[in-house]
């Protein structure tokens, strides 16, 4: 039995449930994606470490893409922001206020699956 399963703001999986030994276990993939639609994308954090700026080099399919960050407090606790999206190719930049990037990379949309994360 196979279940598709979209995650709000986070990536798209299919979950599969497995028995092992009588007892269900749910397990997941990634989501698979049109090879000829494939985005390339790099980020760089600005010398104060609280924004990442993502640029977009390549999006044939013109998908939605936006900037993401882990950002980390002074105390340690993180937080996760997203930026407005593009469509097509540019520059897209998440700013973490006072706090620093400790963590980035990007999101594409992917119709019928939505968001789909990669970290970098």
């Amino acid at each position: 039995m196979r279940i598709a399963t979209t995650f709000k703001k986070s990536f798209a999986a299919v979950a599969a449930v497995t028995v092992l030994g009588g007892v269900p276990v749910l397990t997941a993939t990634s989501a698979s994606a049109d090879p000829s639609c494939i985005t390339s994308a790099s980020a760089k954090v600005n010398a104060a470490r609280q924004k990442s700026t993502v640029t977009v080099t390549s999006n044939p399919c013109s998908r939605q893409v936006r900037a993401w960050a882990e950002c980390m407090n002074e105390s340690g606790g993180t937080f996760q922001k997203t930026s407005g999206y593009i469509s097509g190719t540019g520059s897209v930049t998440v700013d973490c206020g006072v706090a620093y990037v400790s963590k980035k990379g990007h999101e594409v949309n992917v119709p019928g699956q939505g968001w789909t994360r990669y970290v970098y």
